[in-house]
């Protein structure tokens, strides 16, 4: 009755190629990065070290 997401992707032709998943986690990748070296900076500025 209800296909999943992933056979109503390759149904529709909207499934994203290998290179887009590889761009994709490397953006989520760097946002990560970004994130926590903000934190662990900010905090290190807040102890004054």
């Amino acid at each position: 009755m209800f296909d999943s997401l992933d056979a109503q992707m390759e149904k529709t032709g909207l499934e994203p190629s290998k290179r887009d998943r590889a761009v994709r986690w490397v953006i989520y990748v760097a946002a990560a990065v970004i994130v926590f070296a903000g934190m662990y900076f900010g905090l290190s500025s807040l102890e004054g070290n």
